[in-house]
């Protein structure tokens, strides 16, 4: 099924006549785009924790995570793993301070009132 605008396609009783889409039109459609690899690694870092495993293979979904979101510019899960970096595993102090200022900047940018309010809570 081709997506045409309606102002492309004459308006008449008759079927209309729409140009056909050009091909890298239809290229980029046809490209699948992985956005729930960082989900899928923020939850398994947050199972992994729940489940009082040791910090490296949790630090390791989280870092998976961070890079995954930062690939397909989703700064809402970019800004999730940093907090998670922040506040599941054990890390040094300078480290947790910079994971949750990484956090802070993207929340703000993105207007998340709520996940700001709730960025301390460990």
């Amino acid at each position: 099924m081709a997506l045409v605008s309606a102002s492309a396609c004459s308006r008449a009783s008759t079927p209309p006549t729409c140009p056909e889409p050009s091909e890298p039109a239809i290229a980029e459609l046809d490209t699948p785009i992985e956005i729930s690899s960082d989900q899928d690694q923020r939850v398994r870092a947050r199972w992994l924790a729940a489940s009082q495993a040791p910090a490296r293979p949790i630090h390791a979904a989280l870092t998976l995570a961070l890079t995954a979101a930062r690939q397909v510019g989703l700064p809402h899960s970019e800004a999730e793993a940093h907090r998670f970096l922040a506040t599941l595993i054990p890390c040094p102090e300078d480290d947790r301070r910079e994971h949750l200022a990484a956090a802070r900047t993207l929340f703000t940018r993105l207007g998340a009132a709520w996940d700001l309010a709730h960025l301390d809570e460990r």
